[in-house]
C-alpha cells in the first residue's frame, strides 16, 4: 500500500522531529556520545542507494529481509540464518573510499531503534535463555542470585550501589533520586516473586540477574569517550548509541520497531522502489519472532520482578537510548 500525501507529510515531519532530537542531545552529552565514524558499520544497498545500520534485536531480520526483497530476491522461504547470510553476499562492505561516495551520493541513511525495555527482554528471551554460554551464565547466578529468589532484599544496598555507580557516570546522585520520582515506572509495578510460574529452569539466569548483569556491565563503562569498553559488551544488548554513532552520522531516518509497516512504506516510497513481485504477507518480514508470551506481555512481569532501585541500574545503562530515541521508562506501564 502506497501512504498518501498527508501520511507522507506526517511521516517526514516525525523523521525531522526525531533527528532535531538527537541533535539537541547530542549537543547536550557530546564528550560521551561522540564516537568515530565507522562505514563498516553500515550496510550498503548501492543499487537503490540506501545505507542501513544495523541494531541488534531492532528488526535486523525483518529490514535485511526487506532490503533483499527491494533487491529483487525472492526471501519466501528463507530462514533467519539464510536470510543474514543473504545479506552478505549481495551487500558486501565497501572499502572506505567506495563507502564515502556513496555516502556523497547521497545514499538515504537510516538506523532501526526498539524500546530499550523491551529490546532487552527480546535478547533475553532468545539469547541468554537459548543455550547461551555456561560459564557466562553460572557466573551471573553466582553473582546476583540472591537466596534462590528473584527480589534482592535489601533496598540500601540497591541504593548503595547506585551511589556508586554515580561516581562513575555523569549522573549525580541527585539526579537519580530526581529521576526516580519523575517516572511512575519505577513506583508503580508492584514487586511480585513469581519465579516459580515464570522460569522452569532455574540454572539459567532470571530476567532480574540477567539485567543487572548487562546494566554493571555497561555502567563499568562511564560512557567514557573511548568506547571500546562497550565495544566489549554482546551486540544484542549494547547501546544504540555506541553502535550506530547517532551524533557522528546523520541518519535521514530513525525508524523503529514499533512502526516497522509505517516506516518500510515511507522509505519505499520516498526512494521510488517498485512493489516486490511476491506480496509483502508472503515474505519472512515478520516471521523471525520466538515462541512463548509475547516480549510486551512479558516485559511488565520481568520488571516487576525487580526492585525500584534495580530498574533505575537498567535505566541508567540505556539513559541515552532513551533521550536520543524518545522513549520513556513509563511506556512500559502502558503495556
Amino acid at each position: 500500500m502506497t501512504p498518501s500525501g498527508n501520511n507522507a507529510s506526517h511521516w517526514s515531519k516525525v523523521m525531522a522531529s526525531r533527528r532535531q532530537r538527537i541533535k539537541y542531545v547530542c549537543s547536550q552529552h557530546r564528550d560521551s556520545l561522540r564516537r568515530f565514524l565507522n562505514h563498516n558499520r553500515l550496510l550498503f544497498d548501492t543499487r537503490n542507494h540506501l545505507a542501513y545500520c544495523r541494531n541488534a534485536k531492532a528488526g535486523t531480520t525483518s529490514w535485511l529481509s526487506l532490503l533483499l526483497t527491494w533487491a529483487g530476491m525472492n526471501v519466501q522461504d528463507m530462514d533467519p540464518e539464510e536470510i543474514h547470510a543473504a545479506a552478505k553476499e549481495i551487500f558486501p562492505s565497501l572499502g572506505p573510499k567506495e563507502a564515502a561516495a556513496e555516502m556523497n551520493f547521497p545514499a538515504f541513511t537510516f538506523t532501526a531503534v526498539r524500546h530499550p525495555f523491551t529490546r532487552l527482554v527480546s535478547a533475553y528471551k532468545d539469547k541468554m535463555a537459548e543455550n547461551y554460554r555456561k560459564d557466562v551464565q553460572e557466573s551471573i547466578i553466582s553473582k546476583y542470585r540472591v537466596n534462590n529468589t528473584i527480589l534482592s532484599k535489601m533496598h540500601t544496598t540497591d541504593q548503595n550501589k547506585l551511589k556508586q555507580i554515580s561516581k562513575l557516570t555523569e549522573f549525580s546522585w541527585e539526579n537519580i533520586v530526581s529521576m526516580q520520582k519523575k517516572y511512575s515506572f519505577f513506583r508503580s509495578l508492584k514487586n511480585s516473586d513469581s519465579t516459580s510460574k515464570v522460569y522452569s529452569d532455574l540454572s539459567i539466569p532470571t530476567f532480574r540477574e540477567f539485567a543487572l548483569y548487562v546494566s554493571d556491565q555497561i555502567l563499568t563503562c562511564g560512557f567514557l569517550v573511548n568506547s571500546a569498553c562497550l565495544e566489549a559488551v554482546d551486540v544484542h544488548w549494547q547501546p544504540f548509541f555506541n553502535r550506530c554513532a547517532p551524533c557522528d552520522i546523520k541518519y535521514k531516518a530513525i525508524v523503529k520497531v514499533e512502526t516497522f509497516s509505517e516506516d518500510q512504506q515511507h522509505i519505499q516510497q520516498l526512494m521510488g522502489i517498485p512493489d516486490p513481485p511476491q506480496s509483502p504477507e508472503n515474505c519472512t518480514i515478520n516471521k523471525h519472532t520466538s515462541s512463548g508470551p509475547s516480549t510486551d506481555s512479558l516485559t511488565k512481569l520481568y520488571f516487576s520482578q525487580m526492585t525500584p532501585w534495580e530498574r533505575m541500574r537498567v535505566y541508567l545503562a540505556y539513559y541515552y537510548d532513551f533521550q536520543l530515541f524518545g522513549y520513556s521508562p513509563d511506556d512500559i506501564v502502558l503495556l
